[in-house]
């Protein structure tokens, strides 16, 4: 079984914005790869690596940085030395 959920989403989304016209020009247009777990080779492995150190690295930044009471990034707490 193939997961749909996002497809679907983006499906709806670019009906209602106009990317396609109709559900059936979207159906036509779909082209996908199935994802078939394995081994990941050596190479591939060190970039998934990377991506997510670059990906944690952000969150952390953006949390510090755009921190305010209440919103989406909870401020870090004060640390007094």
């Amino acid at each position: 079984m193939l997961e749909s959920t996002a497809l679907g989403a983006a499906g709806l989304a670019g009906l209602a914005t106009g990317v396609w016209k109709s559900a059936d020009e979207f159906v036509a247009a779909r082209h996908y790869d199935e994802f078939k777990p394995g081994v990941f080779p050596d190479a591939a492995w060190r970039q998934w690596q990377r991506a997510l150190r670059a990906t944690l690295a952000w969150a952390r930044d953006a949390s510090e940085t755009n921190c305010r009471k209440g919103g989406i990034f909870p401020c870090p707490p004060q640390t007094t030395k």
